[in-house]
């Protein structure tokens, strides 16, 4: 299955995408480099289209000139590639000097490549004999280009990977994907040398054809997505990142609705809709961050509430259900949390227990990665309790097989 339509659309899109950054940076040479390689890939895959094919040969009257089209292409998006690794990882005057003699080299293929095309089409249309005749200038003319483009493709793999080692995190990624598509590509220089023989032989077409060509396509589409990955990249860490607090957001939930419940004077701007619990993504870190500053604010309001024996019974019952570390402390603190928050409203007070608060924290990261374990724990935490300083009150802790739950959040 061919993937040249999709290969076209993704590099037409990538180009129009750099387009609009190069019209804010027109002097950078990299990027108008991006531009050009990005711009010579997409002909290259709408040459390839069948449609655009045919009609190209049958407008022009010369049978070959579509594949000329195609490798002059592709030969300047591979001579592109070599411009923008040179001017991207290298002083000016450095990549002057690296390019001027790749520049002698691929101008020497080129013209010996146009020499071999235009005695391979000298009388081709008039009769069948000179067609036939030119057949020996057209593998040897695919023979050059193939090679040609398969030295370029192995030396951009070669820089992609040595400059990936001294790059940033989405460029090095970005020339990662680069390096791969450079060798899956690799798959069009082996098919076109079978076509060429096949062709020159009269034999059949290899039945695997399909299968190199997609191949080829596949790496096609690495290479445009590693060569614009160091722009849009960043954009996606962004989302993820959103996502992962607006998860975190949701995970403290329980906890926040049973301290805001209790001491409902810690929330800045309460807002119980569920329009406006779930979209929250545009200011999602603000809101993570009043989160997490009231819930430690409710804390610190009922932190001497807590009733006696429940600490006690929490860590028994934590330690038989095999906790340990931080789990264990978060399992206790839960439990104490939990019935200092009963306790705060219904007007009772704690008589000798103190909150433990977890392991230290220096940064609001860990405060966060605590209270989201907190949040957790204390959702699955299942406490009874009866009249406030009753020393029959029991905590009960994950994963002792209660089956009675009475929390302030779940009333």
């Amino acid at each position: 299955m061919s993937l040249h339509p999709l290969c076209a659309a993704a590099a037409w899109a990538a180009f129009f995408f750099k387009i609009r950054t190069l019209s804010r940076a027109p002097d950078e040479v990299a990027l108008r480099a991006l531009c050009f390689v990005l711009g010579a890939s997409a002909l290259s895959f709408t040459v390839s289209l069948p449609a655009i094919w045919g009609e190209l040969n049958r407008w022009s009257g010369i049978p070959g000139l579509a594949p000329l089209a195609l490798q002059t292409c592709v030969m300047s998006f591979a001579l592109g590639q070599q411009v923008l690794l040179a001017y991207w990882m290298e002083p000016p005057s450095g990549a002057r000097k690296r390019l001027a003699r790749r520049f002698v080299h691929v101008a020497i293929a080129a013209v010996g490549m146009f020499g071999l095309f235009l005695l391979s089409v000298v009388g081709s249309h008039l009769s069948t004999a000179a067609l036939e005749a030119g057949r020996p200038y057209r593998l040897a003319c695919s023979l050059v280009y193939n090679a040609v483009y398969a030295v370029v493709e192995i030396e951009v793999a070669v820089l992609c990977l040595r400059y990936a080692r001294a790059s940033h995190h989405w460029l090095r990624r970005g020339l990662v994907v680069a390096a791969t598509g450079a060798v899956l590509t690799l798959s069009y220089t082996g098919i076109g040398i079978v076509d060429a023989c096949v062709e020159y032989r009269h034999l059949s077409p290899v039945p695997w054809e399909d299968l190199v060509w997609t191949v080829g396509d596949a790496g096609a589409l690495c290479k445009i997505i590693g060569w614009t990955l160091p722009e849009w990249g960043p954009r996606i860490g962004r989302v993820s990142g959103s996502l992962r607090k607006y998860q975190q957001y949701r995970a403290l939930y329980p906890l926040w609705r049973a301290v805001h419940r209790a001491v409902p004077e810690v929330a800045l701007q309460p807002d119980n809709s569920l329009m406006g619990r779930v979209l929250v993504l545009w200011s999602v870190e603000f809101k993570l961050y009043r989160r997490v500053i009231e819930i430690r604010d409710g804390i610190l309001a009922v932190r001497h509430r807590v009733a006696p024996g429940v600490a006690r019974r929490a860590l028994e019952q934590g330690c038989a259900a095999g906790l340990s570390g931080n789990d264990l402390l978060a399992a206790v603190q839960a439990a104490q949390l939990a019935s200092a928050l009963e306790s705060y409203e219904t007007g009772g007070r704690g008589q000798g227990d103190v909150m433990i608060d977890g392991p230290p924290r220096m940064s609001f990261q860990e405060e966060l990665t605590w209270i989201v374990k907190l949040s957790e724990v204390f959702n699955r935490c299942l406490v009874v309790h009866e009249a406030p300083g009753n020393d029959s009150a029991v905590g009960q802790v994950p994963g002792t097989g209660s089956e009675t739950r009475t929390t302030t959040g779940g009333r």
